[in-house]
């Protein structure tokens, strides 16, 4: 009989803190586990702690490989797992000991393809005693006000709060970028499961690190950002099972837009310019603007979102804020943009007529 939980452990010099959580691992309550840690070339003896938890519980299985980056060992973790659902742990954080046991009683309940549950960053809350039959709530993801209200229950956080089933994600596989693979992985599984689950709880403890990737706003982070925008429009362009994900994949592109507008809004005096023409000419390429609008169009598009990158956050993601009817009809351009509805963007009229006669073909 196939192991209930495959859990994946990318592990990359984290050795202050991989003992913690491999301990969270260990003392879970539900012992039906197997947990596929995966050394990425770490050099400050990360490697070695893996050995030692292996050597004492035959659960923990280590690989070694030299470094090529978390989306890879995540991706060598995966063809060897053999659980029939996969969950996510970086090697900085922690499982609440509750954490299997509750997801294994929402699955066995549900029949679902997928649970969701949120992460908790006071590392007090580790001690908690839970309820194990915890509530949750159920979406159908073939019907469309199902998937509105599961992406409104999702939020956009990292690849650990959720577990999938592996007959259902187990071929699906991480895309290597420096950021933001998590969002492209998660929109590749949204796409293939029929029924989502939302367990109300918080089981998984996030370690923020100062100097993290995550924190720092450079132009190889923003390269990156964009090749996430990417993925998910190709993901969009080339269909899904269920119509109704499409919209819940054009969200996910105006979340990652936003992402690399904070991104260029965060980079250092002498990178900005540089920032915000590399924004603006991937998103030509990504969204085939060019020969719709001269360049001075598309850049003033651009450049409004980064002057307003909040308002027009809360148009994209669809909050239904009562805004001045100006303001409404200058955050549609982002909107429609997103879409690519390039007659409704021209219909507006808002902005300068461009010069020549290059604005549309």
């Amino acid at each position: 009989m196939d192991t209930f939980f495959s859990i994946i452990i990318p592990v990359y010099n984290v050795a202050p803190y991989l003992r913690d959580c491999l301990d969270s691992v260990l003392t879970q309550t539900f012992t039906d586990w197997e947990a596929i840690c995966v050394d990425d070339g770490s050099t400050d003896g990360s490697g070695a702690i893996l050995d030692e938890y292996a050597a004492r519980d035959p659960r923990f299985r280590v690989i070694h490989q030299p470094n090529a980056g978390v989306s890879a060992a995540r991706n060598k973790a995966l063809a060897k797992a053999k659980g029939v659902w996969i969950a996510f742990l970086d090697g900085d954080d922690m499982l609440h000991r509750q954490m299997l046991s509750i997801l294994a009683n929402v699955a066995k309940s549900s029949h679902s393809d997928a649970i969701r549950f949120s992460f908790f960053r006071n590392k007090e809350q580790m001690e908690l005693f839970l309820d194990e039959n915890a509530p949750y709530l159920m979406y159908d993801l073939t019907k469309k006000e199902s998937v509105n209200n599961a992406y409104r229950a999702m939020g956009c956080g990292p690849i650990a709060d959720t577990c999938f089933r592996r007959s259902v994600v187990g071929l699906i596989r991480f895309k290597s970028y420096p950021n933001g693979e998590d969002c492209i992985y998660d929109n590749e599984c949204f796409c293939a499961i029929e029924s989502l689950v939302v367990v109300k709880k918080d089981l998984y403890y996030y370690r923020k690190r100062e100097g993290s990737a995550t924190d720092k706003n450079t132009i190889k982070k923003l390269e990156s950002l964009l090749n996430v925008v990417k993925e998910v429009h190709y993901i969009h362009s080339r269909g899904c099972r269920f119509k109704y994900i499409h919209n819940v994949l054009r969200k996910t592109q105006a979340r990652q837009l936003y992402t690399c507008v904070r991104v260029v809004e965060g980079l250092s005096k002498e990178f900005y310019i540089k920032g915000q023409n590399i924004l603006i000419n991937r998103l030509r390429v990504i969204y085939k603007l060019n020969g719709f609008f001269s360049s001075r169009f598309e850049s003033l598009i651009v450049l409004y979102v980064l002057k307003f990158p909040a308002l027009s956050w809360f148009l994209v993601v669809g909050l239904g804020i009562k805004l001045p009817f100006e303001v409404k009809k200058r955050l549609a351009i982002v909107k429609n943009l997103l879409d690519r509805r390039i007659d409704k963007v021209v219909s507006l009229k808002l902005w300068p007529s461009p010069k020549g006669n290059r604005a549309i073909r």
